[in-house]
């Protein structure tokens, strides 16, 4: 993805959503290049009949009074200086399915969501967009900082990782933040006590870090050679675990990760962060 310039934000009238546009006000701020901003709320029509005989007496019809108060949200955060705002409101079974179909529309080329933790609603919106999206996916969890010093970028060395690396530079660039990566290695325990731990510690770090610098070596983007690389021992946490905690021990306001690994399927890695509670946000790669 070369650049980020037409954004689609999903919202769902919960608290949620004046968190979540104040972010993306940030980012609007930060980036300069946002021409237009897609904000889509879906109305699921499974009301009880008691619901839909109010809804019948009403003025004017739900969407628009959905409409203004969207508006209204967009005024008091952006002012004069809100790029093009777009509101689109989907009445469709799939929440999710209606958020992909109008990012095809729209051409867009980032999808903003909420990761809920504390609001209500389950975030099964959220891990049902890792699938359906053939676009980036930023996730923002309801206490997460808009604010973004450095840049955490999950490394595998699959093609997947190189996009996600080629991102975090272009974010990193774009709001001058720091970016370094992280590989976890997981040893073999199921040959120990066979084979010393510390040798073979010693010979994955030592491959883990050839594999980085050939990675390195085969992105045509000249500054990932600038970039840093952790490797960090599995142990008993999941990928999943061993990243997050190392984001928080570096203080990162990002992770970046892709949403495919080296098997070419939905990762489990992207699955267990977008279902991990955790406070920072994270962008997944394609």
């Amino acid at each position: 993805m070369s650049e980020i310039n037409r954004v689609l934000v999903a919202l769902d009238l919960t608290a949620m959503d004046q968190h979540l546009l104040k972010y993306v006000h940030y980012l609007s701020g930060a980036f300069q290049t946002w021409s237009e901003i897609v904000l889509v709320h879906n109305v699921k029509h499974s009301f009880p009949d008691e619901v839909q005989e109010m809804l019948e007496d009403l003025e004017k019809p739900l969407d628009e009074y959905i409409r203004e108060d969207i508006q209204g949200q967009v005024r008091e955060l952006f002012g004069a200086q809100a790029p093009e705002v777009q509101i689109e409101i989907t009445e469709e079974a799939s929440t999710a399915h209606a958020i992909a179909r109008v990012a095809r529309e729209k051409k867009v080329n980032l999808v903003v969501a909420g990761k809920k933790v504390d609001y209500i609603g389950s975030g099964i919106v959220s891990a049902r967009l890792i699938r359906l999206l053939e676009i980036p996916l930023l996730l923002i969890p309801e206490m997460a900082k808009p604010a973004i010093g450095k840049i955490l970028v999950g490394m595998d060395f699959s093609k997947n990782a190189a996009s996600a690396m080629v991102l975090g530079m272009n974010i990193a660039d774009r709001i001058g933040a720091e970016v370094f990566c992280q590989h976890v290695y997981h040893i073999p325990m199921r040959y120990f006590p066979y084979i010393p731990t510390d040798d073979v510690s010693s010979s994955m770090l030592k491959s883990a870090e050839r594999a980085f610098n050939k990675f390195v070596r085969s992105i045509s983007d000249k500054r990932a050679a600038a970039v840093h690389c952790d490797f960090t021992p599995g142990k008993n946490k999941s990928i999943a675990q061993n990243i997050y905690s190392h984001a928080i021990r570096n203080k990162a306001g990002l992770i970046v990760i892709g949403a495919r690994g080296q098997t070419l399927f939905i990762g489990s890695v992207a699955d267990g962060m977008a279902n991990m509670d955790m406070q920072i946000p994270l962008l997944i790669s394609r």
